[in-house]
């Protein structure tokens, strides 16, 4: 099992059903699809679900590694981290997108 990473500022977890609606809600806005290959806009409506699901069973298979980006005071999600793994060419790509009401804060300046 993956454990949290946590620092003062920021706890990056494994994904959980819990994070539905902060994922359509945050993940929803034009601008952060915009700034992504694979968020879809409109985001569909109740796919956060099946998107938390795959992303668990990636992680399972050792395929993908997707984390919640939160503050680690009061838990609040900020977003979504994603280490994805080819293991034909021994490689992995680095993925984040973080929802608009947070850009620029100070939290995200200091990391």
């Amino acid at each position: 099992m993956v454990k949290a990473m946590v620092t003062e500022r920021l706890t990056l977890r494994p994904l959980e059903l819990q994070d539905a609606e902060a994922i359509e809600s945050l993940a929803g806005n034009r601008d952060v699809a915009d700034t992504t290959l694979s968020i879809p806009h409109p985001y569909p409506t109740g796919s956060a679900p099946s998107f938390i699901q795959a992303r668990q069973e990636a992680m399972a298979r050792g395929d993908s590694y997707s984390f919640a980006v939160t503050l680690t005071e009061g838990g609040k999600f900020l977003g979504v981290v994603g280490l994805h793994v080819n293991k034909r060419h021994n490689m992995a790509e680095l993925a984040y997108w973080i929802g608009k009401p947070y850009w620029l804060r100070e939290t995200f300046m200091k990391i």
